[in-house]
């Protein structure tokens, strides 16, 4: 099953640079999406790439959704609707059907909700 689900989520982390780009183009922050998505979905794709039923490789793209959901939030401006990424990160994660990863996407996504209800992501509006 999960050398099923790596080639799907490298397809959904490719549309969503796309989408990533396109909105922060609008809201004129393209760098934000360039290198910061960039960033997540080259490593991502690069693991899934060289060791494609791999656990690491799993965690790489579990954890680029999970990021990529809070990166969109914020070119979003912080939008409720962009913030039910997270929970489709985690529906996504549990296609895997490994609980660890769940686990960690999980925390993950609280990590980047904690962050953007603390304000760090207007901190990070100001850079």
């Amino acid at each position: 099953m999960s050398r099923q689900v790596t080639p799907v989520l490298g397809v959904l982390l490719l549309i969503q640079g796309v989408a990533g780009v396109a909105l922060a183009a609008a809201g004129g922050e393209p760098w934000l999406a360039l290198a910061g998505g960039g960033g997540l979905t080259a490593a991502a794709l690069l693991l899934a790439w060289r060791r494609p039923a791999s656990t690491a490789a799993h965690l790489a793209m579990v954890l680029a959704q999970v990021m990529w959901a809070g990166l969109l939030a914020r070119l979003a401006h912080g939008r409720l609707e962009a913030a039910f990424l997270l929970a489709v990160a985690l529906a996504v994660a549990s296609l895997y059907r490994d609980w660890r990863l769940v686990a960690v996407a999980g925390v993950a996504a609280g990590g980047v909700a904690s962050a953007f209800a603390s304000g760090a992501g207007q901190l990070l509006a100001q850079l």
